[in-house]
């Protein structure tokens, strides 16, 4: 995969470029010192994922980001920065960027991210690709006439409802630290809210509320593990101003409090129980 460095510090872009990127499969595709110009070649080369300071001239980091995820969507951001300041990475999480890195950091984290973005990006094309494949196949059988007119609209009707789940999902995904609903998302993609409720029970097996408070979840699960943000920001940065309530809805999902859970002492048992909550609301 593609990756593409942006920092204004000449130090730190020889730095990253002196890692041996290649071992953990990455094609660097440039290194440059602003925005304007990361998004100058981002718009040549397409890289798969960005690496990125967030103070810089020109055009700062934030900025970058939202310009290259309003074109190329399947483009990871991860930021990399001194800054650790609450404000900085709640923006980043509203604009749909992967992670977010504190300076001084080592080659380990940085690579054990970049790793994590390429997972993300193999798994989303995966999906694409086997939803893609069934609307060919699907097309193949309607020319083929090898299929009962029944059947044809049986399939077709799944196609059409893995395609609103879909949309659902990534709304949802851009969306959770707001106030959203189910009217809000009725709205947002023009269909009735009834509907959506049907169609996200029968393909999911989940309400949209159970959907939505999971994502919310496993986003304050890996805010719990990777910042010192308090129980107040990141309740506040996955869309629920109520810190109480957050707490409540984050035990009877982990069985264990927000503290609790920051404080397990043994990294395996914590990564199973991310893992069994990220495997509940994939399935």
């Amino acid at each position: 995969m593609k990756l593409l460095i942006v920092d204004d510090d000449l130090m730190i872009r020889k730095g990253l470029l002196s890692l041996d990127w290649k071992s953990i499969e990455i094609t660097l595709c440039g290194a440059v010192q602003n925005g304007n110009e990361a998004l100058e070649i981002a718009r040549q080369v397409k890289p798969d994922i960005v690496l990125s300071d967030i103070s810089m001239p020109t055009m700062d980091g934030i900025s970058l980001a939202r310009e290259l995820l309003g074109e190329n969507s399947d483009c990871m951001v991860i930021f990399l920065s001194g800054y650790s300041d609450f404000q900085y990475a709640k923006a980043a999480l509203s604009i749909g960027v992967f992670d977010y890195i504190l300076k001084p950091t080592s080659p380990e984290e940085i690579f054990d991210c970049v790793k994590r973005a390429m997972a993300r990006i193999l798994k989303e094309r995966s999906e694409r690709a086997s939803l893609h494949m069934m609307k060919t196949e699907l097309k193949v059988h309607k020319i083929a006439g090898k299929q009962e007119m029944r059947s044809c609209e049986e399939v077709s009707n799944l196609q059409n409802s893995e395609g609103v789940v879909e949309k659902i999902v990534k709304y949802i995904e851009s969306n959770y630290m707001n106030d959203i609903s189910l009217i809000t998302l009725s709205e947002e993609i023009h269909l009735n809210s009834i509907y959506i409720s049907r169609i996200l029970k029968r393909s999911t097996g989940y309400t949209f509320l159970e959907i939505i408070t999971a994502m919310r979840m496993i986003k304050a699960a890996e805010l719990l593990r990777n910042t010192g943000f308090s129980m107040a920001q990141i309740s506040e940065s996955v869309g629920i101003n109520d810190q109480r309530y957050f707490s409540q809805v984050f035990k009877k999902i982990f069985n264990l409090t927000p503290r609790e859970f920051r404080n397990l002492n043994n990294e395996d048992i914590k990564q199973d129980v991310f893992d069994k909550l990220k495997k509940w609301i994939e399935c």
